[in-house]
């Protein structure tokens, strides 16, 4: 019997970090848009595949890693932002890597190919090439581990 969409809760993962668990859920896609808008260069190394300013690219990650990880684990405040800043890398990783599982659900490609298509539509006035559809339904891959 179908469900109605108010009865659907954020979906939630686990991630261990060390020995701790720690629950994250996937980002929404106003939340990635805001985080790619603030961050120019990961934009345009999305939209080309290549850096014109690999300084700006560089500085850029970290910042966005950091929206993102804390977005994942629904505090992104501040002093939150400020404790995963002071991580390790590895724990960053692992972390950042779970939300991003959960936000894309194994893969990025077809997100990013969308959006790059609705961006080449805007910029051409909307008009759209049968290459550049956008997908109906995302794409089907199994749930990735996180032990």
């Amino acid at each position: 019997m179908p469900v109605d969409i108010k009865d659907i809760a954020p979906g939630k993962g686990e991630v261990i970090i060390d020995d701790s668990v720690v629950e994250v859920r996937g980002l929404s896609l106003h939340r990635v848009a805001e985080i790619v808008g603030k961050h120019p260069a990961i934009l345009a190394y999305l939209q080309t595949g290549s850096v014109d300013d690999p300084l700006a690219l560089l500085t850029s990650l970290p910042d966005a890693a950091l929206e993102i990880m804390a977005g994942g684990i629904g505090r992104r405040d501040i002093p939150t932002i400020d404790i995963l800043r002071d991580w390790e890398l590895a724990q960053q990783t692992d972390l950042l890597t779970g939300v991003l599982a959960r936000t894309f659900r194994g893969s990025a490609g077809p997100f990013v190919r969308t959006l790059l298509a609705a961006a080449a539509r805007g910029a051409k006035g909307g008009q759209s090439s049968p290459s550049e559809s956008v997908p109906t339904s995302p794409p089907s891959s199994p749930e990735p581990s996180n032990g």
